[in-house]
C-alpha cells in the first residue's frame, strides 16, 4: 500500500508541475499579423481595350527601381490625423491604369477605408510614380496594364 500512495503522489506532483508550464490560452504574437492581399495585374494583351488578369513573370517596375519607389511612396504617405484619432486602420486598394509607354493614366479607389486614407494613399502613389513604369512587355510587345495595389494603414 505504501508504494501505491507514493506512486500516486509522484504522478500528482509531476502533473501539477507540468500543468504550470502549459498555457491555458493560445500563444499569440505581440503584434497582429498584418498581411496585404497580393497585387492583381490585368493587361490589354490584344490592344483592344479589354483587360485580362495576368500573372507577369516579372512585376511591372517603376522607372526609379522598386527599392527607391518603396522609399518614395512610404516617404510621401501620411497617416491622416483624423483617421489616427478615430482609430481607423485597414486597407485601401488603389485601382491604377498605366499606358503602354509606362505612364500612369489614372488612379482610383477600388476598396475604400476612409476618405482621408484613400486620398493619402492616392497622392503618395501619384507622387512616387511621376517617372512612370518601365513598359510591361507581353510577347516582347509593350502593353497597357491595370493593377490593384493594396495599401495598409496600421495603428501601433
Amino acid at each position: 500500500m505504501y508504494p501505491l500512495s507514493t506512486t500516486v503522489l509522484s504522478i500528482f506532483l509531476i502533473a501539477s508541475a507540468l500543468a504550470g508550464c502549459i498555457s491555458s490560452s493560445p500563444v499569440t504574437s505581440a503584434k497582429p499579423a498584418r498581411t496585404l492581399p497580393e497585387i492583381q495585374y490585368f493587361a490589354d494583351t490584344n490592344t483592344d481595350g479589354s483587360f485580362e488578369r495576368i500573372q507577369p513573370a516579372e512585376a511591372p517596375e517603376p522607372r526609379q527601381g522598386k527599392d527607391q519607389w518603396v522609399r518614395d511612396f512610404y516617404g510621401a504617405m501620411k497617416y491622416p490625423p483624423a483617421a489616427r484619432e478615430n482609430g481607423i486602420s485597414g486597407i485601401v486598394i488603389l485601382a491604377i491604369s498605366v499606358d503602354a509607354t509606362g505612364q500612369v493614366q489614372e488612379v482610383g479607389i477600388k476598396q475604400s477605408l476612409a476618405a482621408a486614407c484613400d486620398e493619402s494613399a492616392k497622392q503618395a502613389y501619384l507622387q512616387s510614380t511621376r517617372q512612370g513604369y518601365r513598359p510591361l512587355l507581353v510577347d516582347s510587345v509593350p502593353v497597357a496594364f491595370r493593377m490593384e495595389l493594396p495599401v495598409g494603414f496600421w495603428l501601433e
